[in-house]
């Protein structure tokens, strides 16, 4: 909605590496697009945070089930947290 903002934060250097893993092992063929879509749910629930800069989501599912944005704002959201923690310009390399 127009106004509406959240806060987001970048991840460590060990939370990113635990991402990237993570990521990787989706490319398993074997992988679900539940699984996909859940990883996003997982870094958003990590990465956004209140004005105390806390995180406001206990996890994937308090995410899916409490945080209705459009496909569009969740993956711009998604992009951002990359960007902050350093990963958007590896990606954009490869």
């Amino acid at each position: 909605q127009d106004g509406s903002y959240v806060m987001v934060r970048g991840m460590t250097a060990a939370e990113a590496e635990q991402h990237e893993g993570y990521v990787k092992d989706l490319e398993d063929e074997n992988k679900s697009e539940d699984d996909r879509k859940n990883a996003g749910h997982n870094l958003l629930a990590l990465c956004i945070v209140g004005d105390d800069g806390s995180a406001i989501f206990e996890n994937a599912d308090d995410v899916k089930n409490n945080f209705d944005v459009s496909t569009s704002d969740f993956v711009n959201i998604l992009n951002m947290i990359n960007k902050l923690s350093g990963l958007g310009a590896v990606r954009e390399k490869n």
